[in-house]
């Protein structure tokens, strides 16, 4: 023990214990045998075996023999100035009844023993078991003290061992379990004075900013996506009843807070029945309000009570502005799991994929983020959490993903969603013309449309485009070549049809034609297709 009255220099240094237990430092007139109990555990942290106990080398903290011999003057009972033997210690060093000095030493001693696990251990007695630790942790501590838990399947089969080979692990050892425990106290402390938001913001502060980015989208986009299975009818053992049989599932999206969902056409084709659960478990038959097969749209209906929590639309973005190689989601329910979130990137634009009728649509996105069975009508979107595509197809040898999935762009699905919900059809403009096949036109050494009749009455006709004609002699005349739509060039009969679909009903168009070997721009209105 060191020498009592030797300790009024510990005050300063108060505030490093601010975390601590309070201890009363030692006076001139107390002794280590008459300890009043509150500063029992500040003389234990300075006992010399408590200290050993830390593995902390004192003695490296002593002053150099060339100090020790510059003040053997000021000792009062030591006239020798060579070094002193045995251990060394106050007692048995010349500086001992040098104050200043041992003051110094005291200081370095304390402040080292204070940055040890140990004494927090010490001074923080825990209040937690061993089976507040982690399974890592147990094994962990069991590698490091050679116990073999190879037999020990369960988490408290771990604890068990850990107690029972604790007498035998080593005192550094003991001291790390006893640190642990402290700390276990005190996060299950805190954990009980602070909401259960504090803890999930502290576990994001752990992510790195890209991975928190992801969770938040997955947290704000993952209740609009729904879970849609459909059914459908086989005629029973005597052909007197109907029975309904699971036919197969997909994803859909909230478009609005009325109820609408979309999704593909080829999710809900020949369905009896479709029933739509949403994220937080409620499940509804859905209706069907309109289709539109051409680009594998649909979309679907639910009806809620004015006393159920209202749903939480989708938010629409902007696929004309995407860029190839900036990060997507797809949110959806491949093979049946809800909610599955992965990410990649746009690999393509402007792809062309035939539709299941044959139709080709136009402007496809392609993303090597996984879409496999289940996927379909799922949405597919861009960093912000914003729609820029619809999951709907993917190329594949095996039928699950390979890297190359495709989703019809956001601004082909709001011109189609919107006409639907409100038409309950979608009314695509027509310019009342037919045309010669790709393989006629470049027969004839021709590229574009060529207009081989004009519909009476129609824009067309209305906008004086020339037919093809023959004359009394036989003898053939082309009629006009349309070689532009507005902006987009016309190099076939699908170019053509895609230019004019991009167009609304009403809309007057520059339509650029070669007549006579001439260019020549005509303005038509367009007008809506007769189905």
């Amino acid at each position: 023990m060191l020498p009592s009255g030797a300790f009024n220099w510990y005050q300063p240094f108060q505030h490093t214990l601010s975390c601590r237990p309070t201890v009363t430092p030692l006076t001139n007139s107390t002794s280590s045998s008459t300890l009043t109990s509150s500063s029992q555990p500040l003389a234990k942290s300075l006992n010399t075996t408590f200290l050993n106990s830390l593995q902390l080398d004192t003695s490296k903290y002593a002053p150099t023999q060339t100090r020790c011999r510059r003040h053997t003057r000021l000792g009062s009972s030591l006239t020798s100035s060579g070094p002193s033997k045995g251990p060394w210690s106050p007692q048995n060093s010349p500086i001992f009844h040098n104050p200043r000095l041992v003051k110094t030493w005291q200081r370095k001693v304390v402040v080292a023993a204070l940055s040890t696990s140990a004494f927090v251990a010490a001074t923080s007695p825990p209040n937690k078991s061993e089976s507040s630790l982690t399974v890592k942790e147990l094994k962990q501590l069991l590698d490091e003290g050679g116990v073999d838990y190879q037999d020990c399947f369960e988490k408290s089969e771990l604890v068990a061992r850990l107690k029972t080979a604790k007498d035998t692990l080593s005192p550094k050892l003991q001291n790390r379990i006893m640190a642990l425990l402290s700390s276990q106290s005190a996060l299950a402390k805190t954990e009980d004075s602070t909401a259960s938001s504090s803890s999930t913001s502290s576990a994001l502060d752990q992510l790195f900013m890209d991975e928190q980015n992801t969770v938040g989208l997955f947290k704000r986009c993952a209740p609009s996506v729904v879970h849609i299975t459909t059914t459908t009818g086989i005629a029973g053992p005597l052909f007197l009843n109907i029975e309904e049989i699971p036919r197969g599932s997909g994803s859909g999206f909230i478009w609005d807070t009325k109820g609408h969902i979309v999704t593909n056409f080829h999710v809900i084709q020949g369905a009896r029945r479709a029933k739509i659960a949403l994220n937080d478990g409620r499940s509804f038959n859905a209706t069907l309000v309109g289709q539109y097969p051409d680009s594998d749209i649909a979309v679907l209906k639910i009806t809620l009570s004015k006393e159920e929590e209202p749903l939480q639309p989708i938010s629409v973005g902007n696929s004309g502005a995407l860029q190839v190689g900036q990060k997507c989601f797809a949110i959806g329910n491949p093979f049946g799991l809800d909610q599955t979130l992965t990410s990649g990137i746009i690999s393509g634009l402007g792809r062309d994929m035939k539709a299941i009728t044959g139709r080709t649509i136009r402007g496809v996105v392609q993303t090597d983020a996984a879409i496999n069975p289940g996927n379909s009508g799922g949405p597919l979107l861009n960093s912000q959490g914003a729609l820029v595509g619809v999951n709907t197809m993917i190329y594949s040898t095996s039928g699950a993903s390979s890297g190359v999935g495709f989703a019809v762009p956001s601004d082909s699905v709001r011109r189609i969603v919107n006409q639907l919900i409100r038409d309950k059809k979608v009314t695509r403009p027509a310019l009342g013309v037919v045309c010669a096949t790709n393989f006629q036109t470049r027969q004839l050494k021709l590229k574009g449309a060529l207009i081989l009749n004009v519909a009476q009455g129609g824009p067309a006709s209305q906008a004086s485009l020339r037919p093809t004609t023959r004359a009394a002699s036989g003898q053939v005349k082309l009629g006009d070549l349309i070689i532009g739509v507005g902006p987009q060039k016309v190099n076939s009969v699908e170019d053509l049809v895609a230019a004019v679909e991009e167009c609304e009903v009403g809309e007057e168009v520059t339509v650029k034609v070669m007549r006579n070997n001439k260019p020549l721009d005509v303005k038509v209105k367009l007008q809506a297709r007769k189905e």
